[in-house]
């Protein structure tokens, strides 16, 4: 019988599942500003419908990859750290949504939506979040 690598690739995200490597749970928001009765807009995040409680895996840090922006002024110190989010299964709706102000909620912890990829497999998506504090 003769299997490409495409078999191989297919069985992994399933096996990662069954072992119970994604334990976290990813859920979506996209900004909303609405207007209120005087006139104030007021600011804030609905969910994304079909992008709550997707099983994921944070990427864990890389001493090789380190890499920390801080921003000083007279306000505030801004310190920013770029990080991953695996996500079992194809959302193609995530690339399209980045830079446009979404939020990503995994462990409680609120990252900004950078950017995302969907593999060529088919299998999964990948999404490049910030972490923010201020």
């Amino acid at each position: 019988m003769n299997q490409t690598i495409h078999y191989e690739i297919q069985q992994v995200m399933p096996l990662a599942r069954a072992a119970g490597l994604q334990v976290s749970l990813a859920s979506f928001y996209q900004p909303v500003t609405t207007q209120s009765t005087t006139g104030n807009f007021t600011g804030g995040f609905t969910p994304v419908v079909g992008l709550q409680n997707i099983e994921c895996q944070k990427m864990p840090s890389s001493l090789r990859q380190v890499a920390a922006n801080t921003t000083r002024t007279i306000e505030y110190i801004e310190g920013e750290q770029f990080e991953h989010i695996l996500l079992y299964g194809i959302y193609s709706q995530i690339p399209a949504a980045a830079g446009k102000g979404w939020q990503v909620v995994v462990d409680s912890v609120t990252y900004e939506l950078k950017g995302g990829d969907v593999d060529s497999q088919g299998i999964m998506t990948r999404c490049r979040v910030r972490l923010v504090v201020i």
